[in-house]
């Protein structure tokens, strides 16, 4: 097991200690249980406070409790792992506009929780391609009862790798599903794909490049704020 202690001394917020503690024990040779707390101080930002957009001066900082309770599974060479986990928040910072007309400001709610649980893993196949999947299924609430804005309720992501000696090329999917923009505005659904990889053409000389939104999907992670379309990005990178 592991333990961390952290201490934060603020001019406007005063001092804090926030501590993390983290124990695995293995029951089998193919699985593993695990357990994660950790506590979490944030005070505001500074776009919090004086932003251009709802800033509140007034602001406490956030402060929040997180657990998670796991296993990890090696089934021959297939790895998944189960998580469910629960965050409890004092204060959090979030913006509040009920009226969904844009004009809003940053508070604190009094209390607020996410819990939920998460399922991943990565199955080779064959010598050269790798396999991965995400899934997560969260549940939020506001010190109203009300759902939070902007967190999806379900989101899975799917990926096919190949990797070679000096070479490797993969394509991710993310679906994001069940999303509130507002309190009573629910968001769309959509799903996005990506495209990335990195050759390595002579000792110490690579080539990345990815793309991004790569089928130029039109959609809004906030209403009102249309995602980019289709990005190519590359680079060089020498070494020596």
């Amino acid at each position: 097991f592991t333990f961390g202690l952290r201490h934060e001394d603020y001019s406007t917020y005063g001092s804090k200690w926030t501590n993390t503690f983290f124990a695995r024990q293995s029951i089998s040779e193919t699985n593993d249980l695990f357990f994660r707390y950790s506590s979490n101080f944030a005070p505001p930002t500074a776009l919090d406070m004086f932003g251009w957009s709802g800033a509140n001066p007034n602001l406490s900082p956030e402060e929040s409790n997180s657990y998670e309770v796991g296993t990890h599974l090696r089934l021959n060479t297939v790895h998944v792992e189960l998580v469910l986990f629960q965050n409890d928040f004092e204060n959090m910072i979030e913006f509040y506009d009920p009226d969904n007309d844009w004009v809003g400001e940053m508070k604190n709610l009094s209390h607020a929780k996410t819990q939920g649980v998460e399922l991943s893993g990565d199955i080779p196949l064959g010598t050269f391609w790798q396999g991965t999947f995400g899934y997560t299924y969260l549940e939020t609430e506001d010190d109203k009862g009300q759902r939070l804005a902007r967190r999806p309720r379900q989101s899975l992501s799917l990926g096919l790798l190949f990797r070679a000696d000096n070479r490797y090329v993969g394509v991710e999917l993310l679906e994001v599903k069940d999303r509130m923009d507002s309190a009573t505005q629910r968001a769309e659904d959509y799903v996005v794909c990506r495209l990335y990889g990195m050759n390595e053409f002579f000792d110490g000389f690579q080539i990345n490049y990815r793309f991004e939104n790569l089928l130029d999907k039109d959609y809004q992670e906030v209403i009102g704020y249309p995602a980019l379309g289709f990005g190519a990005y590359g680079g060089l990178k020498y070494s020596f």
